[in-house]
Parts: C-alpha cells; sequence; structure tokens
C-alpha cells in the first residue's frame, strides 16, 4: 500500500458507503482458469471472468487494468494510502467500515500478488466465499486497496422523478380535462 501524502484534505468515505451490495459468484467449475483479477471483476460487475480473461491471456492483472475495467462499466473509485487512512483517523473521522466495498491487492507468494472483494467482514477470493481472518494483512500484506462503489448499490439509486407538467391554461382558469391530461388526478375522465 503506498505512503501517500499529508497534502490533501480529508476524506469523507460515506460518499462510498453502500446500502445494496450484490456481487455476482460464478461457477469455479466453468471459470477456474480465468485468474484472481478476472473473478473479482466478474464478482463487480456482473461479466463472466472469461471475458476478462480473454483481454490477459498471461493473466496478470496490473492496477490500471482493472480500475480501467471497472471506470468503464460506471464504478467509482478511490485508491487508499496510509497518509488518507491515518489522517482520518487523527481527526476522528468515520473511516472505512462494514459498508464498503474494498478491492484489495495482497502478496499472496513471493513476487505474487492477488485481487480480492470485501465487504462486511467477508473476503472474496477467485471463487470462495470466506470471513476475513484477523491477521490476513499480516500474513499477506497489502500491495494496494480501493473503495470501489457503483450507483446501483447506493441509496437513493432511483431516476428522480419526471416533474409534473403544468396544465394549459384556459381563458376561465384550468380545465378539468387539462388536469387529467397532465396527470395530475388518478380519476378517471368521463366521456361526455
Amino acid at each position: 500500500m503506498d505512503k501517500g501524502t499529508y497534502t490533501g484534505r480529508s476524506v469523507d468515505f460515506s460518499r462510498y458507503a453502500t446500502s445494496c451490495f450484490n456481487p455476482f459468484l460464478f461457477s469455479a467449475a466453468a471459470h477456474a482458469k480465468s485468474g484472481c483479477g478476472a473473478s473479482a471483476l466478474g464478482l463487480l460487475t456482473g461479466i463472466p471472468p472469461a471475458n476478462f480473461a480473454a483481454k490477459r491471456p498471461d493473466q496478470h492483472y496490473p492496477d490500471e487494468f482493472m480500475l480501467r475495467c471497472l471506470r468503464r462499466h460506471g464504478f467509482q473509485l478511490m485508491r487508499l494510502t496510509q497518509c488518507i487512512m491515518s489522517q482520518n483517523t487523527s481527526l476522528n473521522m468515520a473511516g472505512i467500515n462494514a459498508r464498503h466495498v474494498l478491492l484489495v491487492s495482497q502478496l499472496v507468494r513471493e513476487n505474487e500478488g492477488s485481487w480480492l472483494v470485501i465487504f462486511d467482514s467477508l473476503c472474496f477470493h477467485q471463487y470462495d466465499v470466506y470471513s476475513l481472518a484477523a491477521l490476513s494483512f499480516i500474513n499477506k500484506p497489502l500491495l494496494s486497496a480501493y473503495l470501489v462503489c457503483h450507483r446501483n448499490w447506493q441509496r437513493n439509486s432511483s431516476p428522480p422523478a419526471k416533474p409534473l407538467r403544468k396544465p394549459p391554461a384556459t381563458r376561465g382558469g384550468i380545465s378539468w380535462a387539462a388536469i387529467h391530461d397532465a396527470g395530475l388526478t388518478n380519476r378517471k375522465r368521463i366521456a361526455t
């Protein structure tokens, strides 16, 4: 995880909190050869991991590739650094909690990183889901971490209602037919 700098303002992590995270789980038998990066992208986007794996035959998924794919599909991302995290902690601001989705790259073996998704104390890695262990970041140190958010995961994700049309004014005021035609009543118009 990068150190970063303390030159920026503190971050409001609540913008990235989710109210409805819906991971897309794929069969390990069908996608086992896709790799960890493809499985993480599939879990977040719903696109089969094999589609992402076809773009990376070497199964190397650098940060730039992962971020580009997610942004292309409407995700907001924020790179976490040590300074961002410690700056918010020192100001008693709300930090990252169980309502945040994290995309994390960990050093799992010598010179080998692996991508996983964390949400609500659950870790999604490859095609497995397990509880996050307290020492998992000591035994497998972080290479990079990102907050991930999509508008469909947030509380107010429905499109705003269309404003009501104003009924046209008639010479003697507004007519009942104009009010009905504008959708401002739920009564049915009676043909005369």
